[in-house]
């Protein structure tokens, strides 16, 4: 009898384990998708309102006029080690996510020198999901668009 309880112990313990797993896996990745749409909202924003795009020179930084609370500002997104940063002005530049697999995450269309359209490939590895890498894609179309180099 007592075998028999034993088992059944062990038997719940590992079921309740794999649903824990289960779980932390769901909120990480949740998390992290979260995170990722927000920026992706904010830099959308910023893009289509843009009025100047400066020609980048990688992947892996964009810098454009565009307007925030109605006020014409100079905002730069650069990524670095697995972060990407937002800078406003001359203001110091604050982490906006964490986790980058590939730094190179903007794309011009049909090129970097006349861009008609930037296009957001986020990847990222969430903080408790080694194996794990989570994409997100977005495409802005810019409307107020003038090129400079």
């Amino acid at each position: 009898m007592l075998s028999l309880l034993v088992v059944v112990s062990a038997a719940l313990l590992s079921s309740m384990s794999s649903v824990q797993k289960s779980e932390a896996y769901t909120r990480g990745r949740a998390t992290t998708l979260d995170a990722m749409r927000l920026v992706t909202q904010k830099m959308t924003k910023e893009i289509r309102q843009g009025e100047i795009v400066r020609a980048p020179t990688d992947g892996g930084r964009l810098e454009l006029v565009t307007y925030i609370n109605g006020t014409s500002r100079t905002v730069t997104y650069q990524t670095s080690g697995t972060e990407l940063t937002r800078k406003v002005d001359a203001l110091p530049a604050t982490v906006v996510l964490d986790g980058l697999v590939d730094l190179s995450i903007f794309t011009y269309t049909p090129s970097a020198d006349f861009p008609e359209m930037v296009t957001i490939h986020l990847q990222v590895q969430p903080p408790n999901l080694p194996d794990t890498v989570i994409p997100l894609v977005s495409n802005v179309r810019l409307r107020n668009i003038e090129v400079t180099s």
